[in-house]
């Protein structure tokens, strides 16, 4: 059963940005490192960054492994490109960069207009910055 990721995620309750996934990431982790560790706290915010880092990288060689997978079959990716970015989500991991378009043109070509309105008005698609 596919269960539509846009009934998961809320709508931004506001206009006004916060801080992004990967800042998000990189203070809970610092704080969780001067709990745990007793470590000078720029210590921890140096280490938190490097591993934020590394995160991001390794989920661009996912993302690009599924898609070179994936090459001309649009629905296997689209699924495929859902269950990471549901998972990006839960362990609050920021999605790589490219991952938005590329997400979004999927959809666009293996779901049914109003299923890829509801993605977008969930904010699960975001349209480009201009």
């Amino acid at each position: 059963v596919h269960f539509p990721l846009a009934l998961l995620r809320k709508p931004s309750p506001s206009a006004i940005p916060g801080p992004s996934e990967g800042q998000v990431l990189e203070e809970r982790l610092t704080q969780h490192l001067q709990e745990m560790c007793q470590r000078p706290a720029a210590q921890c915010r140096a280490f938190a960054q490097s591993y934020a880092q590394v995160l991001q990288q390794q989920s661009t060689e996912c993302l690009d492994l599924i898609l070179r997978a994936t090459k001309h079959k649009a629905p296997t990716a689209f699924t495929l490109m859902e269950n990471f970015y549901r998972a990006l989500q839960e362990l609050h991991v920021p999605a790589p960069p490219s991952m938005t378009a590329q997400f979004a043109k999927l959809g666009f070509q293996c779901l049914s207009r109003p299923m890829f309105l509801q993605f977008l008005s969930s904010g699960v698609f975001t349209p480009p910055a201009s």
